[in-house]
């Protein structure tokens, strides 16, 4: 079973925080240092394919995903352990 929370906002001191009890940190349609932030916390990131998004999961940390397309991130979180 999976489960999805929803985190809009945090304090920049809490994120590590959330990302350390995460299983994988999803941006769909966001260009942001977060993700950055997510794989020091060696979590897998999923973020939209987006030509400056290229070198952030280019160590096979993570899956790029059409901007946006909820059934692509669905293919990624499923299919891809």
């Amino acid at each position: 079973m999976i489960y999805i929370i929803f985190i809009h906002q945090v304090k920049p001191e809490d994120l590590k925080y959330y990302f350390l009890s995460s299983d994988i940190a999803i941006w769909a349609d966001l260009f942001t240092i977060s993700t950055i932030e997510a794989s020091a916390c060696g979590i897998p990131v999923i973020v939209p394919d987006y030509p400056g998004y290229h070198h952030r999961i280019k160590n096979e940390n993570g899956f790029a995903i059409k901007p946006g397309d909820v059934d692509d991130i669905k293919d990624k979180i499923t299919h891809h352990p």
